[in-house]
């Protein structure tokens, strides 16, 4: 059995390091891609950030604790996704196809929890007529707890409502994994309007979530990044991985499908909570 010894392992590490994400394969696939396309991916990324960042900043670019408090629940998601998408969009770009599309997913999962937990933490939402149609299953579970928790103490809501962080804490006393199915969180903050103006967004997310970046992203075997590559008669079992044209022209298709939702969902949030737009 091949092994190694402790001391060996930086050393490896390193080598797998340099072999899988060399610039000249992600300069490489600049190349066959476009640079414009690529450019494009880039500043959708940024995007998402320059947004948040003037939204929580004075015209000097000093972050303005009110309103970084306010929106702190949505940020230590934002954080997380963002990067995310970042790692998605190099993976992809050394051709580590499966790696990219994952991580997609990935980041579509903290947009939506950072969004419903940012208005669980505002009462506006919580008292608002589409909290009233989630019927049953554990997004309700959660709601309703959340609402008794501030009814037998009030103050916490508006602890709560000006650092919008501490529902976590808040969700710490209540001792439960809560584990609500992603297209019930999708409709609710489709109902609130965070995904305005996208006309479908409910059909929108289930055609990219639940029909690209779920089962066939990783499991199936065409869509592995061995399968993938005879599919599009490519050389397998090489190091470093194969270009892959009509696959990265996919992942980016999907990618700018889930920076939509990440953009409009953000935006509105901005609106919604920062500025009182009404919902």
């Amino acid at each position: 059995m091949l092994r190694i010894e402790p001391e060996d392992a930086y050393q490896i590490v390193l080598k797998w390091l340099h072999d899988d994400y060399a610039c000249s394969i992600v300069a490489k696939s600049i190349k066959l891609i476009d640079k414009d396309n690529v450019a494009k991916a880039v500043n959708a990324i940024l995007q998402t950030g320059s947004i948040l960042f003037k939204a929580v900043s004075d015209e000097n670019g000093k972050v303005i604790s009110e309103r970084y408090n306010k929106l702190s629940a949505f940020i230590l998601y934002h954080w997380d996704g963002t990067f995310t998408l970042r790692r998605s969009l190099i993976g992809a770009l050394c051709n580590f196809y499966n790696t990219g599309f994952v991580l997609l997913r990935c980041s579509l999962d903290t947009l939506l929890q950072g969004s419903l937990y940012q208005c669980l933490s505002q009462k506006k939402y919580r008292k608002s007529e589409e909290v009233k149609k989630v019927r049953r299953g554990e997004l309700k579970n959660l709601i309703d707890d959340l609402i008794r928790f501030f009814e037998k103490s009030p103050h916490e809501s508006s602890k709560v409502n000006e650092t919008s962080a501490r529902i976590f804490d808040v969700m710490n006393t209540l001792h439960k994994q809560y584990k609500p199915k992603i297209i019930e969180v999708v409709k609710l903050l489709s109902g609130w309007g965070l995904f305005k103006p996208i006309e479908d967004p409910v059909g929108e997310f289930h055609a990219v979530y639940h029909s690209k970046l779920s089962f066939v992203v990783h499991q199936h075997y065409t869509t592995t990044d061995i399968g993938r590559a005879i599919l599009e008669k490519a050389e397998i079992f090489e190091v470093s991985q194969p270009f892959l044209k009509e696959t990265i022209e996919e992942y980016l298709k999907e990618f700018h499908k889930v920076l939509e939702f990440w953009l409009n969902a953000e935006q509105n949030l901005i609106k919604y909570i920062l500025f009182n737009d009404p919902i």
